[in-house]
C-alpha cells in the first residue's frame, strides 16, 4: 500500500540541532522593577542624606544617581510615564547637588587664595609699619597705641592673623556693656586673633571664622571643618563678649590662654559664659582654637543684698504754702485779662491796661474773679 507521505533519505541539516537548543532564559522584568525601586527610594534617599552633611558622599550620590537612571532605561523598567516622572525628579536633584559641590570647591580655592595673599602681606608689612609705630615688634605682631599715629586718633589698626581678607579699619574691641573687663594698653598678636574670631561669632560670618582657626585643627577636619563650626556656634548666637584677663605666657609663647565672658542667647533668654580661649601659634600667625570655646561656665549675675542696718534716709516734709488774708488785695485787668496778680503794676501788664483794679483774696471763687488764673511772674496766690 502506497503512502502520500514524502519519503526523506536523510534529515534536514541543522535541524537537530536548531531542536536541541533552549532559549535563554530572562531577568523577569517584574525583579527588575523591585530592584530599581529599592535603589530610588531606599538607597539613594539615605546617601542624598549624607551627602548634605558630608562633600565627599555627594559625588557618589551623583554616580550612582547616573547609573541607577541609565539602567532603569536599558531594563524598560516602570512604564514610560514612571521612567519620565523619576528621570525628572532625580535630573532635578542631580543638578543642585553638582551646582553646589563645584561652589564649595571655588570657595574653597579663593579662601586657600586669601590665605597666600594674608601671608604675603603679613610678611612685607613690617618694611612699612616702623615709620609710624619705631617699636612695632613682627615676630609677636603687635600693634602699638593710637599715641604713636599723628592725626589719626581714634582709628586702630586690627591685624590679620589668621588670613582674614575683610578687616576694616574700624576697631573690633571689646564693648563694655557693664560688666568689668580687661582693657589692654597694647594689643598682642593672640588677643586681635581673639577680636577677629570673637567678632565673626557675633556676627554669625561661620564660614570666614574658618580662617580664624589652626591650621593643624582644620587638618584634622579634613574637608568639614566649617560644618564643625556650623555645630559648635551656629545653634548659640553671640550678643556681646569682653576679656577679662591679660593673655597667659609671654610674647615668644606659642600658646596663650585669655578669659572672656560672652553673653549668648538661648532660646530668647540671655546667659553669659566665661570660656578660657586658647590661641595658638603657628606659621608665623596666631589662630583661636575652637574647642576651647566650645564648653563654659555658667556665670551667674549676683543680687546686692541690702544692708539690713543700714538706716533709710527719710524723705524732706513740704514745706507749708501760707495762706493770704481774706482782706489781701489781687489785681486785675478787667478789660478782658485772664490773670490775677499779687501787684498793682505787674511787669507782665502793658502800660496801656494801667492801673488795673483790684479784689480782695475772700471773694477769688466769686464771679467774675472765677475764670481769673494766677500769674506766677509776680507769684500771686493760689486758690
Amino acid at each position: 500500500m502506497r503512502s502520500n507521505r514524502p519519503n526523506y533519505a536523510s534529515t534536514p541539516a541543522g535541524s537537530s540541532r536548531a531542536l536541541d537548543k533552549k532559549p535563554r532564559p530572562k531577568r523577569p522584568k517584574k525583579e527588575w522593577n523591585q530592584l530599581l525601586l529599592m535603589l530610588f527610594f531606599v538607597a539613594l534617599p539615605v546617601i542624598g542624606l549624607l551627602a548634605i552633611f558630608f562633600q565627599p558622599i555627594r559625588w557618589i550620590f551623583m554616580i550612582l544617581t547616573v547609573g541607577c537612571l541609565a539602567l532603569m532605561w536599558f531594563v524598560h523598567a516602570f512604564l514610560f510615564p514612571g521612567r519620565m516622572i523619576v528621570t525628572a525628579v532625580y535630573g532635578l536633584l542631580l543638578i543642585f547637588t553638582l551646582v553646589t559641590a563645584l561652589n564649595e570647591r571655588s570657595s574653597s580655592r579663593i579662601q586657600q587664595q586669601s590665605n597666600l595673599f594674608a601671608a604675603a602681606t603679613a610678611t612685607f608689612a613690617p618694611t612699612q609699619i616702623p615709620q609710624f609705630a619705631p617699636s612695632y615688634d613682627p615676630a609677636a605682631n603687635v600693634l602699638m597705641p593710637d599715641a604713636y599715629h599723628d592725626g589719626m586718633a581714634g582709628v586702630q589698626e586690627v591685624g590679620m592673623s589668621g588670613g582674614s581678607m575683610d578687616q576694616s579699619e574700624q576697631d573690633l574691641g571689646v564693648t563694655d556693656t557693664g560688666a568689668t573687663g580687661y582693657i589692654p594698653d597694647v594689643k598682642s598678636g593672640a588677643e586681635i586673633a581673639l577680636e577677629n574670631f570673637m567678632e565673626k561669632w557675633r556676627k554669625g560670618i561661620i564660614a570666614d571664622m574658618v580662617a580664624h582657626t589652626p591650621l593643624s585643627w582644620r587638618d584634622a577636619q579634613a574637608d568639614s571643618a566649617q560644618q564643625q563650626l556650623f555645630w559648635k556656634f551656629a545653634q548659640k548666637p553671640l550678643n556681646d563678649w569682653r576679656q577679662m584677663s591679660a593673655p597667659t605666657g609671654t610674647e615668644a609663647s606659642t600658646a596663650r590662654t585669655i578669659t572672656v565672658e560672652a553673653d549668648i542667647n538661648y532660646g530668647g533668654e540671655l546667659r553669659t559664659y566665661q570660656y578660657d580661649a586658647i590661641a595658638l601659634f603657628e606659621s608665623d600667625s596666631w589662630f583661636i582654637d575652637p574647642d576651647s570655646l566650645s564648653s563654659g561656665i555658667l556665670v551667674v549675675q549676683s543680687t546686692p543684698t541690702p544692708d539690713p542696718n543700714m538706716t533709710p534716709t527719710p524723705s524732706p516734709e513740704p514745706t507749708p504754702t501760707p495762706t493770704p488774708g481774706p482782706k489781701t488785695k489781687l489785681y486785675y485787668n478787667k478789660d478782658g485779662g485772664k490773670y490775677y496778680h499779687a501787684e498793682a503794676e505787674c511787669s507782665t501788664v502793658a502800660a496801656e491796661y494801667l492801673p488795673l483794679a483790684s479784689f480782695t483774696y475772700k471773694d477769688i471763687n466769686k464771679s467774675p474773679y472765677t475764670r481769673l488764673v494766677p500769674c506766677e511772674k509776680c507769684g500771686a496766690p493760689h486758690r
